[in-house]
């Protein structure tokens, strides 16, 4: 897996930025509500700011994240700190199969050199639900390009070894879950699936 880029954007002050990211968390608050969920594991959890959302939309649930980066875990604890986690890749994750009602990955699998692996390691310890979400190719590099991002990268975010356009996304997921619903928050596909 390779690290993600230092570009925050869930604290960004730039106006566009957050209004991309408003429409991200309320997809992602659309899909998550109505679950019956009570444990959940955040895969890739980065510093904890998604984690945070969570625990705002659902106080009750018991909430893990994991991270390749002891670091970046550290940061996640200071904000987290009702929050359990653990340093583990996505493709060899230490929980008993079937461990949690829902596991989220968001902004990873352009990261995993093997997202097939991933995938199913997830799909391994979910017992329902997984939500999943990605950049949307080409848009996000254009997006990249027209902030004056990673120009000499053509856009490409730092750390992004996959890429994937919408329906690319979804025959990957197929391969793996059952998809109940999708949305398009721009500049991202997000999935809700369920385990098969």
């Amino acid at each position: 897996m390779i690290a993600g880029n230092v570009y925050n954007k869930y604290g960004s002050r730039n106006p566009l930025v957050r209004r991309l990211m408003a429409g991200f968390y309320s997809a992602l608050t659309d899909l998550i509500q109505p679950l019956p969920v009570e444990r959940c594991l955040e895969v890739g959890c980065g510093e904890g700011r998604l984690m945070s959302h969570l625990k705002e939309l659902r106080k009750e649930m018991v909430i893990w994240g994991s991270d390749i980066s002891e670091e970046i875990l550290r940061v996640a604890a200071d904000m987290n700190c009702d929050c359990s986690l653990v340093a583990a890749p996505v493709e060899s994750l230490p929980f008993e199969t079937g461990a949690f009602d829902l596991v989220v990955a968001c902004e990873l699998l352009e990261h995993v050199a093997q997202p097939r692996l991933a995938l199913a390691e997830i799909e391994r310890v979910t017992n329902s639900y997984v939500l999943v979400s990605v950049p949307w190719e080409p848009i996000w590099r254009l997006l990249n390009l027209l902030r004056g991002s990673y120009i000499t990268r053509w856009g490409n975010t730092p750390g992004h070894i996959n890429h994937w356009s919408r329906q690319g996304f979804i025959r990957l997921l197929e391969l793996h879950l059952n998809i109940l619903k999708i949305k398009t928050p721009l500049p991202w596909t997000m999935a809700l699936c369920q385990k098969r």
